[in-house]
């Protein structure tokens, strides 16, 4: 939804106060944007003179050697950038500049390439050319790569890029040519997989990720360097190539689920000695976890009650009439032993139970003197009901529960 003032309208007005598009632009550039943003620039801008024929390439690309980002060059002068985008002329023009944010999570992609002394090439796309980049490290040190067997295979390479980042939409198509060109000129493409791919992540077998992890001792090394790599192995339930790289501690510690010092038989043995399962988890922590972890649960504790079976067997009817009798009242009972009182309530014998117990009402009612005419007395103090519910709270509650309010409020004053 437009911003208030910035309607089309209000555009269409601001053009209005400009005869030439390069004024509008450089005086009104906020209009100028938000209509060139919403496809609204033809319509706004239809009566403005248009001074594009005066450009040449010469000229447009003079203006852009001014600046190191395109987006500095379209801040800096708008006209330029437009009319060489038309034309299909800024890549040219903008070859020199380095795109901003090139790095991870950018949608544009260049191509780069390895070029080696046998004639061979290896072509791919990336978001981050440069040699420090991951894609760059992955083609140096992954057994998968065909970059990295040519140069075990002791071949020198030259490594470059075009500097062109391309969208994803043509990204694909464009390292597509760069291949048919390199293969044309007679060179061997060392790609496996169909060019076009935007760089996915390789496919390690577990020889490969056994090989290069067997190269470090320390594991945040091996995670710092080989991200990858680490995820994989977590993925895959690996760890155990990674073992070697836990200091002080075996493979049954560092590997979780795979503790051999908590076997099957051994978290059976202690299992049998608890009759629930929260008594083998608080008493058996260690075991119970090991279990827990192997999906083991169930059957060594097939032997326990389950909390309805415990349900039945400790709140029988006659254990509840047992615990009843201890309390005077409803009240002492649902305090004190509430799940006996809650189960009675649940299954219908509440009334039977609590039959020994004092109706506390009645005797509240008798201890306070609120019966019908103690109320009608005490009314008779006030002259309105509002005066009789401040005054007389307790009173005017009891006859307001009882319905007596207007048998006894006759006197007041409405």
């Amino acid at each position: 939804m437009p911003r208030p003032g910035r309607t089309k309208q209000e555009c269409i007005e601001k053009a209005q106060e400009y005869t030439t598009l390069k004024d509008f632009c450089k005086n009104a550039k906020k209009y100028y944007t938000y209509a060139y943003r919403r496809g609204w620039l033809q319509e706004v801008c239809a009566h403005l003179q248009r001074e594009w024929n005066l450009h040449t390439k010469e000229e447009v690309s003079i203006a852009a050697s001014k600046y190191k980002y395109r987006s500095d060059f379209y801040k800096g002068d708008p006209i330029l950038y437009d009319y060489a985008y038309e034309h299909k002329w800024l890549d040219e023009v903008c070859a020199h500049m380095v795109l901003k944010g090139s790095g991870k999570g950018t949608s544009h992609r260049t191509i780069y390439w390895f070029q080696f002394n046998d004639h061979s090439v290896y072509v791919g796309l990336t978001n981050n050319p440069t040699i420090s980049a991951r894609r760059y490290k992955d083609h140096m040190t992954s057994t998968a790569s065909q970059v990295y067997k040519k140069i075990m295979d002791g071949y020198s390479f030259i490594y470059e890029f075009d500097g062109y980042f391309y969208p994803e939409s043509i990204a694909s198509n464009k390292e597509q040519e760069k291949v048919e060109e390199f293969r044309q000129n007679g060179w061997i493409i060392l790609n496996k997989a169909r060019a076009g791919g935007l760089g996915n992540v390789f496919r390690y077998t577990d020889e490969e990720l056994e090989y290069v992890a067997k190269q470090y001792s320390i594991l945040s090394e091996f995670m710092k360097e080989h991200p990858s790599m680490y995820s994989i192995i977590l993925r895959r339930k690996r760890q155990d190539m990674l073992a070697h790289m836990y200091r002080g501690k075996g493979y049954e510690y560092f590997v979780k689920g795979k503790n051999t010092k908590h076997t099957k038989e051994k978290c059976a043995e202690v299992a049998l000695l608890c009759s629930t399962i929260s008594e083998f988890q608080e008493k058996y922590p260690k075991e119970y976890a090991a279990a827990y972890s192997r999906k083991w649960i169930k059957e060594i504790c097939s032997h326990m009650l389950s909390r309805e079976e415990r349900m039945k067997q400790k709140y029988t009817k006659e254990n509840c009439f047992l615990e009843a009798k201890k309390y005077n009242t409803r009240t002492e009972f649902s305090k004190k032993a509430q799940g006996y009182y809650r189960y009675a309530l649940n299954n219908g014998w509440i009334d039977e139970l609590c039959s020994h117990m004092l109706d506390m009402h009645a005797i509240v009612s008798d201890i306070r003197g609120r019966s019908k005419e103690e109320c009608a007395k005490e009314a008779q103090k006030y002259t309105t009901r509002r005066e009789f519910q401040v005054s007389a709270k307790s009173y005017y509650n009891r006859a307001s529960k009882n319905g007596w309010l207007d048998d006894i409020c006759f006197h007041m004053v409405k």
